[in-house]
């Protein structure tokens, strides 16, 4: 007679993820894989991070270039771009708010870069920032 083990809550858990990763397509692999690097990037976050739709105009070794930034906080933000950059580059941001007369120029560097986009984290916390997202 044999003993059968039963696997502990954890490995069930973890089998039936794999399972169900197994029948998605890839691009429903690819989609999941996005939301779970966004949602392990906002575990990480310092500052508390607002949804927005501001056009940048953004700036590296590489080049200059225009996207969106869909989500920002006092310490960063993050730029919907299909463009791979290398985490560690240097990058300047200019965009534009309601809220100021001025455009904002900001210095900071790529944190990440996803199939979605690029996190940006400013080289110094932009308080200006802080206060528009409160």
């Amino acid at each position: 007679m044999t003993d059968s083990v039963e696997p502990s809550g954890d490995a069930k858990v973890t089998g039936r993820l794999m399972a169900l990763i197994s029948e998605m397509s890839p691009a429903r692999r690819r989609a999941l894989l996005g939301l779970l690097e966004d949602w392990q990037h906002t575990r990480r976050r310092k500052h508390s991070r607002e949804s927005c739709f501001l056009a940048v105009d953004y700036g590296t070794r590489d080049g200059v270039f225009k996207d969106f930034i869909t989500n920002m906080s006092a310490g960063g933000v993050f730029i919907e771009t299909r463009m791979p950059f290398a985490v560690g580059q240097e990058i300047t941001l200019t965009f534009s708010s309601s809220d100021y007369e001025d455009p904002i120029k900001i210095a900071g560097k790529i944190a990440w870069g996803g199939p979605r986009g690029i996190g940006v984290k400013f080289s110094r916390v932009n308080l200006s920032l802080a206060a528009l997202i409160g």
